[in-house]
């Protein structure tokens, strides 16, 4: 694919993907920045918030009559993580204009859309109005609940938490329930006023059209904005550190085991064949030995999370047989870096890799977020990825399994029935 990408404004970055491929063309505006404790909270309801509370419209049901009749155009919101780094994204999805009628054309509506959501909500008495708050902050709160019950997910998450302890990474997307009923319209505005003071941008448009009135209308509306200092998180590798194991007891049938491994720097496309050859494909260590052969967990895998250098294993194990599963799941670790694998072995997981750095391009949501993250993390392209991934060796899995280190265990389970 084709890509332009041009500084528009003081931290504004514009990215003109031109591609025939997809008949939805796509304009996101991603809003870096770092994050704490104390705001994230605010951070990802505002995400929500935002989107329903542009000025020039009447109601959210005005909005999306407008949305339906720009043939069925979509405005959505999103918050997520990438390293250290809090993206809050605000995107549409709309027909390409090549898709439409002779003549006939959204793109430009539906960028005046975005920029009305962006710098121009709907603001009373320098705070955000109560009723749209209130409606955002219990769904908000039942979201951060439900990621606590999916006791995978919230296993994962306190691995993290227990490891990276203080550090950024650490923070949850969604940011903490206890912190919400402390939001109110007035503190959040003061937020995004902040947000757009101190956030770089990445606006990223798929489309067919010419970007030349789109690149002129956020150039134009981030540059009315007064001491914009824009402030990017730096990316820092995972610490190393003494291992911390930690067993967290709960009522529940089927223990979670997670496990980090930091890994050394041997670049992206041979650490993510070394963890697919270990836990990330149907003929890896883990499934064939851990769960398939000893029947020791009802699923056990692994992944590679490049922008901490990291290998994540997470396990789900009957709580009679955590010590075993553990125990076992090292041991294949073990087996990895003593090279008991075939040239079968290694070179299906190679073709594997690459035929998922392909299906990356088949759908635009899974390209842009690829993209967006290659840009923040300063990280090379699927393109380049892949031709790397091909010339991985034997010697170079070995090498790197050796350099990598077991750091954190983290255990959720009822343990008195070991």
């Amino acid at each position: 694919m084709n890509v332009i990408r041009e500084k528009i404004a003081e931290g504004v970055y514009f990215s003109h993907i031109k591609t025939d491929k997809y008949k939805s063309g796509r304009l996101i505006v991603n809003l870096v920045s770092s994050v704490t404790k104390d705001n994230v909270t605010k951070r990802s309801i505002l995400a929500a918030v935002l989107r329903q509370s542009p000025r020039s419209f009447e109601s959210f049901s005005e909005l999306n009559i407008e949305l339906s009749s720009l043939y069925g155009a979509s405005l959505y919101s999103d918050t997520a993580k990438i390293g250290d780094n809090y993206v809050l994204t605000l995107g549409s999805s709309f027909l390409n204009d090549t898709a439409l009628p002779k003549g006939v054309s959204v793109t430009n509506r539906i960028a005046e859309i975005m920029a009305g959501v962006i710098f121009n909500p709907k603001i009373e008495n320098g705070a955000f109005k109560d009723d749209i708050l209130a409606v955002e902050k219990e769904n908000l709160r039942e979201a951060i609940m439900s990621e606590i019950n999916d006791k995978r997910r919230y296993a994962v998450r306190r691995a993290i938490e227990t490891y990276f302890g203080e550090d950024g990474y650490a923070i949850p997307t969604d940011g903490y329930a206890e912190d919400l009923d402390e939001i109110n319209g007035e503190n959040l505005y003061k937020e995004y006023k902040e947000l757009l003071k101190t956030a770089a941008v990445e606006i990223i448009y798929d489309g067919s059209l010419s970007p030349d009135e789109i690149k002129k209308l956020f150039a134009e509306g981030f540059s009315k904005i007064e001491n914009r200092a824009p402030i990017s998180a730096e990316n820092k590798a995972a610490p190393k550190k003494e291992k911390t194991v930690v067993r967290e007891k709960s009522d529940v049938k089927q223990a979670k085991e997670v496990m980090l491994f930091i890994c050394p720097n041997a670049g992206t496309p041979v650490l993510k064949v070394m963890s697919a050859l270990y836990g990330g494909t149907p003929f890896s260590f883990l499934f064939k030995e851990v769960r398939e052969k000893q029947s020791l967990c009802y699923y056990c895998s692994s992944s590679y999370v490049r922008s901490k250098n990291m290998m994540i294993v997470e396990s789900g194990v009957d709580n009679a047989k955590t010590e075993k599963a553990e125990n076992e799941i090292i041991n294949q670790f073990e087996n990895l870096k003593k090279g008991t694998f075939t040239d079968s072995d290694l070179e299906n997981t190679k073709q594997y890799l690459k035929s998922l750095c392909k299906t990356v391009e088949d759908a635009p949501s899974t390209y842009l977020d690829r993209y967006l993250s290659d840009m923040i993390l300063k990280t090379e392209g699927l393109e380049k990825e892949a031709e790397k991934i091909d010339k991985v060796t034997r010697e170079d899995v070995i090498s790197a399994a050796k350099e990598t280190t077991l750091v954190g265990i983290y255990s959720l389970g009822n343990f008195d029935n070991e």
